[in-house]
Formats: C-alpha cells, structure tokens, sequence
C-alpha cells in the first residue's frame, strides 16, 4: 500500500470509529458506517491531511476506499 492509500485508510478508520484490519480499499464505504456527518469529518480530515479541496459534488462519488484513494491522487496533481 502507498503513502496516500495508507493515509487514506487511516483516516476512514478514525473517521468510521472501525478497527484496525478491517478496512479493504474496494468495499463500500456506507457498509463501514459512513453516515452524511461521518462523511464531512472525512472530507475534512482528507482537506488537512493533504492539503486538498474537495467539492460537495467530489465528495457524493467517494462510494468506496479506493475513489477517495483516486480523488486524493487527482486533486494532488492539481495542485501548484
């Protein structure tokens, strides 16, 4: 696993209250309990974490851990 999914996965972990080892990168994130107020602590930890911003329309198509992995990647590479 790389730097970013890593972090990536870190983050859903704290943010879905879940333990360690359960978190698999292909799963729906809504199965780990990924509520609309869980999913705005994400979006804010992701933002700090990286450095990001992440539109409310971005963050609507994080449906599993690897999208939010590939919107981390493509908004880094925007970045000045």
């Amino acid at each position: 696993m790389d730097e970013v999914a890593g972090k990536v996965e870190t983050l859903v972990v704290r943010s879905c209250g879940l333990d360690e080892g359960v978190f698999r990168l292909d799963a729906p994130l809504r199965g780990y309990g990924l509520d609309s107020v869980r999913a705005v602590d994400l979006v804010v930890s992701l933002e700090e974490a990286f450095g990001i911003s992440i539109s409310d329309l971005e963050a609507a198509g994080m449906v599993t851990g690897r999208d939010v992995v590939d919107l981390v990647r493509r908004r880094r590479a925007v970045l000045p």
